[in-house]
């Protein structure tokens, strides 16, 4: 699990991170999203600024969809904003859903998942 990719630049005040990739991998099952940006204020703010697009990579015994953007918080408010993209996965035994989520709030970016 991990946020990886990003190009960073800074100014007085602010950092902004570009083309991120957000991904985690539950044994045969990659999910994350491409293209993710955010900008981060010191003592302000923070907020997403694209939420990007999914991708993924199933190997057998399983397959998965494509991962969408579910929910999203694109400011932070009292809480950190966020985006969360989940996808289907299914086997011979059943099907479930994994989802990865980025958080930025507090001066700081963070990844979550199922």
């Amino acid at each position: 699990m991990s946020i990886s990719q990003c190009h960073y630049t800074t100014g007085s005040g602010y950092s902004n991170a570009t083309g991120c990739q957000v991904d985690g991998i539950w044994g045969t099952v990659l999910i994350g999203a491409v293209g993710v940006s955010y900008t981060l204020v010191q003592g302000g703010t923070d907020r997403f600024t694209s939420t990007g697009y999914g991708f993924q990579k199933c190997y057998a015994p399983t397959g998965c969809s494509s991962p969408t953007l579910v929910a999203s918080q694109t400011v932070e408010t009292s809480t950190a904003a966020y985006g969360r993209w989940q996808a289907d996965v299914s086997a011979a035994w059943g099907t479930w859903n994994v989802w990865v989520q980025l958080n930025v709030g507090g001066d700081s970016a963070w990844e979550t998942n199922s």
